[in-house]
């Protein structure tokens, strides 16, 4: 039994504004012993947590720790520390390629070495089969010590595509290409059709790009003489002129058979009227007009090889029904601009092989292009290295 004391020798003053309720529970060593129990109702206010104030750090003198800053939660911090590393700005994007311009680039800078599958990114986009040829043949110096390699755009594997000399050609450097005896030709045979078969069964097409190149085959003892190259800006017929006036152009250049074996090439720079665009039919295209040549001033006998790689473009007839056939890309803005690049570097020059990696360089590094990563495999092997090429994916 618990009894209430309302007096004690502990006075309610003592615990001044609280109400104090005493009660006795049990004796221990004949005392009694008192609780104090709060009043439910007045509750005590809750003591303010004090936070304790460190003293300044005093500067010891030594380096000063900046605060770090956590850029995996901070998106513009880790953007700026991104762009901080890059020493060198990347170039202004002023134009952009799709893949079929990009294609275009490589085949016209590097016809050899780009697969198959370049396609003009200019004309209504209508499906088209695309093809690469090939054709090899020897050129022999004549009888005056003078040859000469012609190379024309045939689309057609029939078609005269290379016309070289041979020993028993008779003709100098003043005389007419077309008057030269006894010379030789090599169709691309490899290209899938033939003459007949562009009016049998409506097919048309447009030549993408080709190279002709040159070189010594002969003993390094004999080797002598000088190599001309040189394509003719309005891919006029060479035919009608002499070696003298070809080698006296401002666009023919000059070089010395190389020692090595190296080649001395001349390359297709593109269109240079609108028709090369167009797709035409095998009388258009398929004729034995030279636009390009490489000469040669040496000693009669000298022996040189010769190759010939071209990329060509059909469309209609049979081709609808080809597997590899696709949509022929159209694409002005790409077009003009790799078209621009390549017809800025050959105003005085002939476009060489040496000229290649510059040039396609120039073509598609800062550019935006369409093209995904696995479009490399469409490009030559000998132009990736080096380019600056941004991918919008």
């Amino acid at each position: 039994m618990h009894n209430i004391k309302g007096t004690d020798s502990r006075s309610r003053s003592d615990l001044p504004g609280r109400l104090s309720i005493y009660l006795m529970t049990k004796k221990k060593n004949n005392n009694m012993v008192w609780v104090q129990v709060k009043n439910p109702q007045q509750q005590r206010p809750k003591k303010q947590q004090q936070v304790k104030k460190q003293a300044p750090r005093q500067y010891s003198g030594g380096p000063k720790k900046q605060p770090q800053l956590m850029a995996a939660t901070n998106a513009p911090l880790a953007l700026a520390i991104e762009r901080s590393k890059k020493s060198k700005p990347k170039p202004a994007i002023t134009s952009r390629l799709s893949p079929c311009a990009t294609r275009y680039a490589s085949a016209l800078c590097d016809p050899e070495g780009t697969p198959v599958g370049a396609c003009v990114p200019w004309g209504f986009p209508i499906p088209s089969f695309k093809a690469k040829g090939f054709t090899r043949i020897q050129m022999v110096c004549g009888t005056t010590g003078f040859g000469f390699a012609l190379f024309s755009a045939a689309t057609a594997s029939d078609a005269q595509a290379v016309l070289v000399t041979s020993a028993t050609s008779v003709g100098g450097g003043s005389t007419v290409l077309n008057s030269v005896t006894n010379l030789a030709n090599a169709l691309p045979a490899d290209l899938p059709y033939a003459a007949a078969s562009f009016g049998a069964n409506s097919i048309s097409s447009r030549t993408v790009s080709m190279i002709g190149k040159i070189r010594y085959a002969g003993t390094e003892a004999n080797r002598n003489g000088t190599i001309y190259g040189y394509e003719h800006p309005q891919h006029a017929a060479l035919g009608g002129l002499t070696g003298n006036a070809i080698s006296t152009s401002n666009k023919c250049y000059s070089a010395r058979p190389n020692m090595d074996g190296s080649w001395s090439s001349v390359i297709w720079s593109g269109p240079s009227v609108p028709t090369e665009t167009d797709f035409g039919t095998t009388t258009a295209f398929n004729n034995t007009a030279g636009v390009m040549v490489l000469m040669v001033y040496g000693t009669a006998g000298d022996k040189y090889d010769v190759e010939y790689y071209t990329h060509v473009e059909y469309t209609g007839g049979a081709t609808q029904n080809t597997p590899s056939t696709g949509k022929a890309e159209s694409d002005p803005e790409g077009y003009a601009h790799v078209i621009e690049t390549i017809k800025g570097f050959t105003i005085s020059t002939p476009f060489v092989s040496e000229m290649a990696s510059t040039v396609y360089k120039a073509a598609v590094s800062g550019v935006k292009s369409f093209a995904v990563e696995t479009l490399k495999s469409s490009i030559s092997p000998t132009l990736r290295t080096g380019v600056n090429t941004r991918l919008l994916i």
